[in-house]
């Protein structure tokens, strides 16, 4: 599970907010190369209960139609 605290940012901000959450992958004598992205609406989900989704990582050129599911837990306190 990823906690997050975040600082200086008002209680009523927080719906108007999201995370963008980026998946690389890392192997040996090559760089990093992003796997997928997604992103989260805070409006979408209920901060006030822990919260467990499935997302959907779109890749990084749209033209690939297969998916790749992963689970996020967040706890997010402001």
């Amino acid at each position: 599970m990823e906690s997050f605290l975040l600082h200086r940012v008002n209680p009523e901000e927080v719906n108007s907010m999201g995370l963008r959450v980026r998946v690389y992958g890392c192997e040996r004598m090559r760089r990093e190369r992003l796997i997928g992205e997604t992103i989260v609406s805070f409006a979408s989900i209920d901060l006030e209960l822990e919260t467990n989704l499935w997302l959907p990582l779109e890749p990084r050129n749209s033209s690939i139609v297969s998916f790749q599911f992963f689970p996020l837990f967040i706890h997010i306190d402001y």
